[in-house]
């Protein structure tokens, strides 16, 4: 059985790539109520809790700024709070999927097929379709980067018409989804 990695809030840096951007995340909405959500989080740290008592924290992986001798008492300690109905935030961080994120009492879930369709200079606007993601396009075309790799030699209108094409997928799949950047 591989070892289950401890939960690590990460930070979200501001750094922005000279070549590239920021990362762009197609999201899709899980309808997820807060009691099936409480569930997977008490799950996701019981089982962490568990692997720790085993001995089976990845430490080769592990995070360097965490002190894993105190890190079971911290993890028992959020599964008793989350038990109590407590943590209500951080237990959606605790969820099954890869990526997610809680927006104005919305569940987000990260699509993976769409993920870096396009890049930009780091901001916090979230776009909730079709015409505003193209104005927001329209809107900041000089600072938006259309290739996947930075040494694309591809001409820009090309990877433009292309990154255009999967943003016109997404919206037809998922019209109830977002896109943001970070």
């Amino acid at each position: 059985m591989e070892p289950i990695r401890p939960f690590v809030r990460r930070s979200y840096w501001n750094f922005q790539s000279n070549y590239m951007g920021c990362h762009t995340w197609y999201c899709k909405r899980r309808e997820r109520s807060v009691e099936r959500a409480r569930e997977f989080a008490i799950d996701n740290m019981t089982r962490q809790v568990k692997s720790a008592k085993d001995g089976q924290v990845d430490t080769v992986n592990a995070h360097p700024n965490i002190d894993y001798v105190h890190w079971q008492a911290w993890a028992e300690r959020c599964l008793r709070m989350l038990k109590k109905g407590m943590l209500s935030d951080a237990m959606w961080r605790l969820q099954p999927e890869r990526h997610s994120y809680l927006r104005d009492g919305v569940y987000w879930v990260v699509v993976d097929d769409f993920h870096n369709g396009f890049r930009t200079k780091y901001n916090e606007t979230w776009l909730f379709s079709l015409e505003e993601t193209l104005k927001f396009i329209e809107d900041n075309d000089a600072d938006i980067y259309y290739t996947d790799v930075w040494n694309d030699e591809t001409p820009r209108e090309v990877l433009k018409e292309r990154k255009l094409r999967r943003v016109h997928e997404f919206w037809e799949k998922y019209p109830n989804g977002s896109i943001h950047f970070g």
